[in-house]
């Protein structure tokens, strides 16, 4: 039975260079039925001679492969590598700046002096300071 998946796998393969009886092992060794490898194997051998070629042939026969260089192994693409550069960072001290926490508890301070001075100039002048505000109601 043709299955969708196990046709997509041969393609690609076939794409990748491989020839068709490695992707039908490959499938095979992956747990698929050889019925269905086989069937699904038949339906796309027309198909693969519309495929872009590879860098070498896919042959059918296994007597003419000795004539054939061998395929070489594909290599890892290898990333080039980088040597890691330590400089040692002088410590930067921050700047002693005042901090807005600062200048509140100054103005905070200020206010409280001047609230305080004026509760003790109300004491002390107490009697002129209601004889004005009499004054001012009349």
């Amino acid at each position: 039975m043709q299955k969708p998946e196990i046709i997509g796998g041969l393609k690609r393969a076939v794409e990748r260079g491989y020839s068709l009886e490695q992707a039908k092992r490959s499938l095979l060794n992956a747990g698929y039925s050889i019925e269905d490898v086989d069937d699904s194997a038949d339906a796309i051998s027309g198909v693969i001679g519309r495929l872009p070629s590879p860098e070498y042939p896919i042959l059918s026969n296994s007597s003419s492969l000795a004539t054939l260089p061998p395929i070489p192994p594909k290599q890892p693409l290898v990333q080039p590598q980088f040597q890691q550069q330590t400089q040692v960072q002088p410590q930067i001290k921050p700047k002693k700046s005042v901090s807005g926490r600062k200048i509140l508890i100054i103005f905070l301070i200020i206010l409280f002096i001047a609230l305080l001075g004026g509760l003790i100039s109300l004491i002390i002048f107490k009697d002129s300071v209601i004889d004005f505000i009499n004054n001012l109601s009349l």
